[in-house]
């Protein structure tokens, strides 16, 4: 990938981009220091995961940081490896693989959907099913925020989310 060529972004497939374009993709990231992942906190797209415009273009974010700091995909798919389950917002290019869509489909199958992330938190945080399931109850009454829950729990609010995530599965 070359970098910092005067082009912002010139086409979907072949990012690239100038110090003040990266410095603009970089001001849209928070660095999570529990897990290493860079969560993209700008715009997301109907699935949840960062887009950025490059040249009116919107980009996944995901794919713009991997084509920028890794390699171009060369039409593969930029997939989330992160250490607390797949994190849609994640841009950390160390967290992210190429693979194909089987690839992809096999990822979510082995990850189990939302239970997977449920057993993720439960694991890395030690939390116990009567924990998640305090979690769960204390999103419902609408009285907390994730942070609040997370805050309560000594751990990070993104595995507040995956705790959550069973709740969507009605599990």
């Amino acid at each position: 990938m070359k970098k910092g060529r005067g082009v912002a972004c010139n086409h979907p497939s072949k990012t690239i981009m100038d110090d003040e374009t990266l410095s603009r993709f970089l001001d849209k990231v928070e660095v999570n220091q529990d897990t290493g992942c860079w969560i993209w906190v700008a715009s997301l797209n109907r699935h949840g995961y960062g887009q950025f415009n490059c040249g009116g273009t919107m980009i996944l974010a995901h794919r713009v940081s991997f084509e920028h700091f890794v390699e171009d995909p060369d039409g593969l798919q930029v997939r989330h490896k992160c250490p607390c389950g797949a994190n849609k917002k994640c841009v950390n290019p160390e967290h992210l693989r190429l693979g194909t869509n089987e690839d992809n489909v096999l990822d979510r199958k082995s990850e189990g959907g939302y239970m997977s992330a449920k057993a993720v938190a439960m694991e890395k945080y030690l939390l116990s099913e009567n924990d998640v399931s305090a979690i769960r109850a204390m999103h419902l009454t609408g009285r907390f925020s994730n942070s609040e829950i997370s805050g309560l729990f000594n751990i990070e609010s993104l595995c507040v989310e995956l705790s959550l995530r069973g709740l969507r599965n009605g599990k």
